[in-house]
């Protein structure tokens, strides 16, 4: 499948999503810094609202990178996403240390 026929395919799977979290894991490295980059891109690209969340500091190591600035450190309490996407990490515990984020945005 070309391209085009994988961004068709994941902009019908998100019918009716507008505003996506996508995160990191804590302490993050080259791998989930550029994989949320990346997501972040091709879902604005396909015409949605996204914002990047990481808790901790992104090092400066990385800040040749482009979007690097537009990482945020905390999640804005008045938009409710309606998907969180999480990138690099092997479990909730990864990203979300210490927070209720399902509480916080109605998916206990």
């Amino acid at each position: 499948m070309d391209k085009e026929g994988v961004l068709k395919r994941i902009k019908d799977a998100l019918a009716g999503v507008n505003q996506i979290l996508v995160c990191s894991h804590v302490d993050p490295d080259a791998d989930t810094i550029g994989s949320m980059i990346a997501t972040s891109l091709m879902l604005k690209d396909l015409g949605l609202e996204v914002d990047m969340f990481c808790q901790d500091a992104v090092p400066h190591t990385y800040d040749f990178l482009p979007h690097i600035k537009e990482i945020k450190r905390s999640i804005p309490e008045n938009i409710a996403y309606d998907l969180i996407i999480t990138v690099d990490a092997g479990d909730e515990k990864r990203v979300f240390q210490g927070r209720e984020i399902f509480k916080l945005n109605g998916f206990a």
